[in-house]
C-alpha cells in the first residue's frame, strides 16, 4: 500500500502546481474531483460498504463527477470504465450537458496522470 500512497502523493503534488495556476476554475475543480475519485476507487477494497466505490452509485452523481470517475477508471484500465462511460453519456443527455466539454476536462486529467508517471519513471 506504500507505493499507492506515494503515487497518490506525487500526483497530488503535481496537481497542486496545476491547480494553483491561474486559469479555468472548472478545470481546477475537475482535476480536484478526479483526484478524489482516484482515492475513492483505490480505497474501495478497504472502505465500509456504505462508502465503497461502485459503478452503479455513479447513476446518482452529476455528469461532471461521473466524468471524473471515467477518466480515473480509464487511467487505471479498470473493468468498470465502459459501464461508467455509458452512465456518463446517459447522465449528460438527462441534464443536457455538453459531453465534449467534459471530454476536454478528462483529457486534462489524462495529461496530468501521464506527466506524473513520466516523472516517477524518469525521476524528474
Amino acid at each position: 500500500m506504500g507505493s499507492l500512497k506515494n503515487r497518490l502523493s506525487r500526483l497530488e503534488d503535481r496537481a497542486q502546481g496545476i491547480l494553483a495556476e491561474p486559469g479555468d476554475a472548472n478545470r481546477r475543480q475537475f482535476l480536484s474531483r478526479a483526484l478524489d475519485a482516484m482515492a475513492h476507487v483505490k480505497r474501495s477494497s478497504i472502505d465500509p460498504e456504505q462508502w465503497r466505490y461502485s459503478v452503479e452509485k455513479l447513476r446518482q452523481e452529476s455528469p461532471a463527477i461521473v466524468a471524473a470517475y471515467v477518466c480515473v477508471l480509464r487511467d487505471q484500465e479498470h473493468e468498470d470504465e465502459a459501464r461508467a462511460r455509458e452512465i456518463l453519456e446517459q447522465r449528460a443527455r438527462d441534464e443536457s450537458v455538453d459531453l465534449d466539454a467534459l471530454e476536454k476536462l478528462m483529457d486534462a486529467f489524462a495529461g496530468l496522470a501521464s506527466r506524473a508517471r513520466a516523472e516517477r519513471r524518469y525521476g524528474a
